[in-house]
């Protein structure tokens, strides 16, 4: 199992922003460069690590601290910081001796200290946040708070108006000065606003559901025993349908179909199974699990009948003029407003991002089930072939698209070509390197024993082996640190054997997850605290957790990496494990060591690999 975090992973973590003086970042001979749009490199790959450019400026670091740098590759800010985000709205997110800090272009402290961090909404104003999360609106101009930070949430502006919680988790709405439109309590729920600036609204005192508008004015109000409001209300029309697993009285009245802005139903059919929010002016109706598409006046447009549409779950089916649609075949294309085939339907999978500036990426898979991603643009032209491992969901930014074709990071323009892709590396002359990182590695010791039951957990190859003539302290369960055995950590970063051996004289259970212990490396910091480098996470399925076992004169070994950085320190393993229900912990030896300072609090974000990836940190 691969836990490096792959270039691709932190690519992602910043966005990128269209420039008129565009970089794009690169990856060569395991350093950070950045080329131009047309694929030439401006600013040469001698950066440890580095973010994407925004607003003209990228974070990089050169050995163990983070600067800024601008298109031409000069410091505006110099190397100073443990870790350093990307630029926003001349706003960015640092950490400096463990302190997080939001600063501006000339490195100055751009907010109060109380402030944890900053969401930009406009040029004017913005959302601060305290450590304890507590949530409030700031005037960027004024440097001053609009709103107290008595909320746990604030959501997107649309219209200019927020769904906020307060941290009693009562929902209200406010605008972009603070100024509360509805009061808290009032609604049960405010669901997210309509393009047109309708929201539903719920009320389990007064009445079942409502419509308002951004001021917070009731449109309708609507009540029905059997029925509720679908989706959202958008065109003039909201979707409403019966509740038809609920055993209903046979003179019980019932809603299917649309409502007006009065809450007339004014458009209905008993027969259809469901009614989906317009979007253009454009929405779908089924019939017999198949859809069609009707326009404003409930006509069916087309003779086509759709077997899925991407998107019913958003109630976000029609993106400007395109849908994407699955036919009869079972075969994914785009439609246009007219229900007319703009890219027939071939595909066997299209990606959820739909229609981005004019091209679909749909998904294919090879002779060893192996999918990738081709593309294909709105005159049904197919621009590349299914080869692309990833891509950036942003689409395409100045011209380019970021990918990964065959484990290589590629940029793509909107013809197809490549216009830079990462070197072949030539694996005769590839050596082994030191992990110089600067993030908190996820914890990869892994181990298995013999089980009477498996109940779904994921398992490991890494069994116990007899002590024999191997040395370990005796009459314990002991971690041993022993760096004098080399060995390769992740088939390329050099490392040494670690071991944990039982000369308890009993059978030692360990809990462990998927196979992995409760087993992290931890650092001293400037003050001689021991504090972790790497952390294990939590699954949400209960299936993974479950014991392992390791008999008296038995020992697992594991591989652990030998960090570089600029931060010489002492390291040292620590187990965590249950015994009788008490937690016992096992320290290592001591072994000298480097890392760099973000490592002691820097979590990358995390993606689950799909379903059966319970883990989501």
């Amino acid at each position: 199992m691969k836990i490096i975090a792959s270039f691709f992973a932190l690519f992602t973590t910043a966005l990128f922003f269209a420039q008129s003086d565009a970089r794009f970042r690169i990856t060569e001979n395991n350093k950070i460069g950045y080329i131009n749009t047309k694929g030439e490199i401006v600013i040469q790959p001698v950066y440890i690590n580095g973010g994407n450019f925004s607003d003209g400026v990228a974070a990089v670091r050169e050995n163990g601290l983070y600067g800024f740098i601008d298109t031409n590759g000069k410091y505006i800010i110099q190397p100073q910081y443990d870790y350093a985000s990307y630029f926003y709205k001349d706003f960015a997110l640092v950490y400096k001796n463990g302190k997080r800090e939001i600063i501006n272009k000339k490195g100055e402290k751009a907010l109060p200290d109380v402030f944890h961090s900053i969401s930009i909404l406009s040029d004017h104003t913005a959302i601060v946040s305290t450590k304890t999360r507590k949530r409030g609106l700031y005037s960027l101009k004024d440097k001053k708070l609009l709103t107290d930070t008595i909320y746990s949430s604030i959501g997107e502006f649309r219209k200019g108006v927020s769904i906020a919680t307060t941290m009693d988790n009562n929902y209200c709405l406010i605008d972009s000065l603070g100024n509360t439109i509805v009061q808290p309590g009032i609604y049960s729920e405010i669901e997210s606003f309509s393009d047109d600036g309708y929201a539903v609204v719920s009320s389990d005192e007064q009445y079942k559901s409502a419509v308002i508008d951004t001021k917070g004015k009731v449109l309708f109000k609507y009540h029905n025993e059997y029925s509720s409001l679908r989706g959202k209300f958008n065109n003039g029309y909201i979707a409403v349908y019966d509740y038809s697993f609920t055993e209903k009285p046979k003179d019980a009245k019932f809603d299917r179909g649309y409502l007006n802005a009065t809450g007339k139903l004014i458009f209905s059919d008993p027969d259809k199974n469901s009614f989906e929010s317009f979007s253009n002016n454009r929405a779908f109706i089924s019939y017999d699990r198949n859809y069609k598409l009707i326009n404003e006046k409930f006509e069916v447009l087309g003779d086509s009948v759709f077997k899925n549409i991407a998107g019913e779950y958003e109630n976000n089916v029609f993106v400007g003029d395109y849908a994407v649609v699955q036919a009869l075949n079972y075969k994914w294309g785009v439609i246009d407003t007219n229900g007319v085939y703009v890219i027939k339907p071939r595909f066997n999978e299209i990606h959820d991002c739909g229609v981005l500036d004019e091209y679909v990426f749909f998904r294919e898979y090879d002779a060893d089930d192996n999918a990738h991603y081709g593309i294909c643009n709105l005159k049904d032209e197919i621009i590349l072939k299914p080869i692309v491992d990833f891509f950036d969901t942003n689409g395409f930014i100045d011209g380019l698209l970021m990918t990964f074709i065959n484990d290589k990071l590629t940029y793509i323009n909107k013809e197809g070509g490549v216009i830079w892709q990462e070197k072949d590396i030539d694996t005769t002359k590839q050596t082994v390197r030191s992990l110089n990182i600067d993030y908190m590695l996820r914890g990869y010791f892994y181990a298995y024993s013999k089980t009477e039951k498996h109940n779904g957990w994921g398992r490991s190859d890494n069994m116990p082996k007899k002590i024999g003539s191997k040395n370990f302290p005796k009459k314990q369960l002991s971690l041993v640190i022993s760096p004098e055995e080399k060995a390769v950590f992740e088939e390329e970063f050099n490392g040494c054997k670690v071991y944990l051996a039982n000369t308890s004289g009993k059978k030692a259970t360990i809990n462990a997850s998927d196979s992995r212990l409760e087993i992290i490396l931890q650092a001293q910091d400037n003050n001689g605290n021991w504090r972790d480098i790497e952390y294990t996470p939590k699954s949400w399925c209960g299936n993974s957790y479950h014991n392992v076992y390791l008999e008296s004169g038995e020992y697992w070994d594991f591989t652990m990496p030998l960090y570089d950085g600029t931060y010489k320190t002492k390291i040292r393993a620590v187990l965590s494990y249950f015994e009788n229900k008490k937690e016992k912990i096992v320290y290592s030896n001591v072994i000298d060591g480097n890392i760099n300072p973000a490592q002691f609090f820097n979590k990358l974000t995390y993606s689950p690999n799909g379903l059966m990836d319970p883990y989501s940190e």
